[in-house]
């Protein structure tokens, strides 16, 4: 949550939110200028930490980490994501360009393996709600977790998932029902292979 937000200020969005849902945790304050004062400013609007911009990966992952339950290891949270069958699983450097992905988060391989996690997480997940959107022929929706999903395996710069991502919201677009149910499939094997690329370098 960003402080100095446009429309609604970021304490006044958390107390909104607070005041739905009493529960609601891992809420950090992105503000330009982190001192004291703002940062008790933060406390008393119930945000649950405080970071100052620009904002610092391993940091930002502390933080998170320090507010909910024990991250599981990287070698068992892959084993969540859901693949089908990989006759011939590609190698790691064909689907996934992990040091390309270690550098974008400064040069620190141990950050990117603690994002593995979240991408295991995420990604069954992600992938049912875009096989459902297509049943449905709801392109918004559609859309909203292909962007998703992108974005999850965008940070290992895994292409070729990418690029089936793309070419499957390009037909939910055009509303290409008969062709989306085929790039879904393609897309779901793309994943399957980036799961045996992460399994390769963690």
């Amino acid at each position: 949550m960003d402080v100095q937000r446009p429309a609604m200020e970021g304490r006044q969005a958390i107390a909104v939110m607070r005041a739905r849902d009493a529960d609601t945790r891992a809420n950090y304050c992105q503000d330009g200028a982190c001192f004291a004062k703002e940062r008790a400013r933060c406390q008393e609007a119930r945000m649950d930490d405080n970071i100052a911009k620009p904002i610092h990966i391993k940091q930002l992952l502390d933080m998170v980490d320090a507010s909910g339950p024990p991250a599981p290891k990287p070698a068992d949270a892959i084993r969540a994501l859901v693949p089908p069958a990989v006759s011939a699983p590609a190698p790691a450097a064909a689907v996934c360009e992990w040091e390309t992905a270690v550098a974008r988060v400064g040069g620190h391989p141990e950050v990117l393996k603690r994002l593995v996690p979240l991408l295991a997480q995420r990604t069954p997940g992600l992938l049912t709600a875009a096989h459902t959107a297509i049943a449905q022929h709801d392109s918004p929706a559609l859309r909203q977790a292909l962007h998703t999903l992108q974005g999850s395996v965008g940070i290992f710069v895994a292409q070729a998932a990418l690029e089936a991502a793309q070419r499957l919201d390009a037909l939910g677009r055009q509303e290409d029902w008969p062709q989306a149910e085929i790039a879904y499939a393609h897309l779901v094997r793309e994943v399957a292979q980036l799961e045996h690329a992460l399994r390769a370098v963690l």
